[in-house]
């Protein structure tokens, strides 16, 4: 495909203007006409992101970084892989030099089974009795790729209490266990100095754990009285090798009082 090399006649911060060499005829039919401005190859890295507790499929996407002197103009693209069209995904405007995350679709090529979770009851206590409600899930992860994937994503949450008397500890992966939530009002309470949660664990060879969905920096973000995990969010990032697989393992523990009901866990 022959492809006559654009100028830039004028460019901003959100839109630009292209000069196409050459002459282009546009028929007046009232359909719209696609010409090409450029092709840029761009490199991009690969990541992948999966909640298992709601859907099995796992979401794949990239992070481009626009080298070149274009302002890439917002809209949605279609997305080809070896030829085949597999998705279509938004693309923001992005200036020279920025880099932008883009929806790649669906990636078949990795199967998770999300294993039923096994319940354990215990009870504690001569005059003060409570119940010990134990958990553990399973999850494996299978790469049928022919390569290596390095960042996968698999994203769960354990139970949140916002009832003093109902503990949820978190045993594996070993976390720093998360302050519980006050049922105050934000605005009436002192800013009490957290303890650094953002700080990741290393679970197995190639497998990393830590609050949050973005265990890269899970340090409060939207307000300062926000803390990572106290929403029982958690994430493993894991490499795999091709044809291989990883098992992981989330085992928590509610404790209430034995006259305390709890229900939905």
């Amino acid at each position: 495909m022959n492809v006559f090399v654009t100028s830039i006649s004028s460019k901003g911060n959100v839109s630009a203007t292209f000069t196409i060499p050459g002459n282009i005829t546009v028929p007046s039919d009232n359909a719209n006409h696609n010409v090409t401005v450029t092709q840029l190859d761009l490199d991009a890295t690969m990541s992948w992101v999966a909640v298992p507790k709601l859907d099995t499929k796992t979401c794949l996407s990239a992070k481009i970084k626009n080298a070149s002197e274009y302002t890439l103009l917002s809209g949605v693209g279609s997305i080809y892989v070896d030829g085949s069209f597999i998705a279509k995904s938004y693309i923001p405007a992005v200036s020279p030099g920025e880099s932008f995350n883009c929806a790649l679709g669906l990636d078949p090529a990795i199967c998770i089974t999300y294993h039923p979770v096994l319940k354990k009851l215990s009870k504690t206590g001569f005059y003060n009795k409570h119940h010990i409600h134990s958990y553990a899930q399973r999850i494996s992860v299978y790469n049928t790729k022919s390569v290596a994937i390095k960042d996968l994503r698999i994203m769960d949450q354990i139970p949140v209490s916002a009832d003093e008397t109902i503990t949820v500890k978190l045993l594996t992966p070993s976390l720093l266990n998360v302050p519980s939530r006050s049922v105050g009002s934000a605005k009436d309470e002192k800013k009490i100095e957290q303890p650094a949660l953002h700080s990741n664990v290393p679970v197995s060879q190639g497998i990393v754990a830590g609050w949050g969905h973005d265990i890269e920096d899970t340090a409060a973000t939207e307000d300062e009285t926000t803390v990572a995990g106290q929403d029982g969010k958690l994430s493993w990032v894991c490499e795999i090798p091709l044809q291989g697989s990883v098992n992981l393992l989330l085992q928590w523990e509610v404790t209430s009082p034995a006259s305390t009901p709890v229900y939905n866990l």
